[in-house]
């Protein structure tokens, strides 16, 4: 086979080429994601691209950049994704009823990205990560990282429309850990975020949250983590190490009945006002907006409300 004709290799791996901002962008976007796709790059980066280049339009223009920064120079990867039920080969995944790419950062991408921006190197070595081609990802545990991608796509675009502002955030942490009642409790988050909007007097205002994307887990798992998190909370642990005195947790699920059940756990649980959750198929990053829409059940209630105000959430 020659080089290129696989859709893993790249057509020109060690090729050099300068880089410009937007294409450091999307390097430094697919490390923070660890996986990423076309569909997920293209609203992100709609705003900043929307403009007709080179002749092509804002979403084909992406999937050429993602392209050559995997062929001409080998900056992303193409990760293998499999079924953990079909070892012995490769599957193809779909969304939306067709394929997609994946990519990755090389290590290369993430030199490249400390090289243009030297005073950020400490933030990208720490949540720029890597994903070597040469470990094959299970489908079940990529999907679970695309909810959590799509989230945070979503998230970003809808600050944005609402003059929003992204404050801090981190993938697959921080963790936060004690030792209760002679047990030792450790809570590691999918995603943790702090942003600030406007409330109606024209102040920002904080807000804080953990987000929790649960596909993978059963019912006692679910009851475990909510435990382990009111644990933390009760103790002030959360407060001390993160400053988060008030907050949410979030709770992105699989299915509509997924979320019905989740909640019931919530419900019984000592702090059920610290659980909103939603079902991933109520937002996307194509109507970033429906974030904000009534879409979230909470431990305490059944009826659907929105996650706004947040503002709302510091008040003292």
């Amino acid at each position: 086979m020659k080089r290129g004709t696989n859709i893993y290799e790249p057509a020109n791996p060690k090729a050099e080429r300068e880089l410009d901002e937007r294409e450091y962008e999307i390097l430094r976007f697919v490390g923070r994601c660890k996986y990423a796709t076309h569909e997920l790059a293209r609203p992100y980066f709609s705003h900043t691209v929307a403009p007709p280049i080179r002749g092509k339009k804002t979403n084909r223009i992406i999937d050429i950049i993602m392209g050559e920064l995997f062929h001409k120079g080998r900056y992303l990867d193409r990760p293998h994704y499999i079924s953990q039920y079909e070892l012995h080969g490769k599957r193809k995944m779909y969304g939306k009823g067709r394929p997609f790419t994946l990519y990755s950062l090389t290590h290369k991408g993430r030199d490249a990205l400390i090289a243009w921006r030297p005073d950020l190197e400490e933030d990208i070595k720490e949540h720029c990560r890597i994903a070597s081609h040469k470990n094959k990802v299970f489908v079940p545990n990529l999907l679970h990282y695309m909810m959590v991608n799509r989230f945070f796509v979503s998230l970003s675009l809808a600050l944005k429309n609402i003059e929003g502002k992204l404050t801090h955030f981190s993938f697959e942490g921080p963790a936060m850990d004690a030792k209760i009642r002679n047990k030792y409790i450790q809570v590691i988050p999918d995603f943790t975020a702090r942003f600030e909007i406007m409330n109606p007097a024209g102040e920002m205002k904080p807000s804080q949250f953990f987000l929790e994307a649960e596909r993978n887990v059963t019912p006692e798992m679910f009851r475990i983590k909510v435990a382990k998190y009111i644990a933390l909370y009760s103790a002030k642990v959360i407060e001390k190490q993160l400053g988060f005195e008030r907050f949410r947790i979030l709770v992105v699920t699989n299915t509509e009945n997924q979320r019905d059940s989740w909640r019931r756990i919530a419900a019984k649980s000592k702090a059920p006002e610290l659980f909103w959750l939603a079902w991933e198929q109520d937002f996307s990053p194509n109507e970033p907006n429906s974030l904000w829409s009534g879409i979230w059940v909470t431990g305490e209630s059944e009826e659907p409300i929105s996650l706004l105000p947040s503002w709302a959430f510091q008040e003292t």
